[in-house]
């Protein structure tokens, strides 16, 4: 998460997660939170409006309401409207992040955020992520996939703090340094 507002950020991340709990609707906020991120990243236009100090409330609730009402939960569409209310929305992708890492937590779900050279099929992942179980010894893991053909095969994966590097670049930088070190 953003260190900017990041106080700001905390306690709504912390309500949602209360009241997502006390409704028993923690996964289906969520799955909304992941989902609504995913249409901020993609329709940069709807982040900029929202964030806009010019735009209206009223006109910011009913473009919210058009695009998500049905298809978020009522917690999360209240959500969406009480942070408009407040003039908050312009951090609404810092508050979901921070609402995605307290359900992580309570899961025990690790974040993997990996970087492959191409497209892991569906066996690959699969088997990655079962080995990131393992290792990590959480209940499950959610990968973030980036692909960077510059690793040229294989693949490098961060979790936390810690970093396993499986490219054939990375092992190539290996072997030069072994190389100038035995020189």
């Amino acid at each position: 998460m953003k260190k900017v507002g990041a106080t700001l950020v905390e306690p709504y991340a912390e309500a949602l997660m209360a009241l997502a709990q006390e409704q028993n609707c923690t996964d289906a906020v969520a799955e909304d939170a992941r989902g609504i991120l995913a249409v901020l990243a993609a329709e940069q236009d709807l982040a900029r409006v929202l964030g806009s100090p010019v735009v209206k409330a009223e006109a910011k609730k009913a473009l919210l309401q058009s695009v998500f009402q049905g298809r978020v939960q009522g917690l999360t569409q209240t959500f969406l409207l009480l942070l408009v209310d407040r003039q908050r929305i312009v951090v609404l992708t810092e508050m979901l992040e921070g609402f995605l890492v307290r359900f992580r937590k309570l899961r025990g779900i690790a974040l993997a955020e990996v970087t492959a050279a191409s497209a892991l099929d569906e066996d690959r992942s699969h088997q990655l992520r079962e080995r990131l179980k393992t290792l990590t010894g959480a209940s499950d893991v959610e990968m973030s996939i980036q692909l960077d053909p510059t690793l040229i095969a294989g693949f490098v994966v961060k979790v936390e703090s810690q970093v396993l590097d499986a490219s054939l670049r990375g092992q190539f930088r290996n072997l030069s340094s072994q190389l100038l070190a035995a020189v």
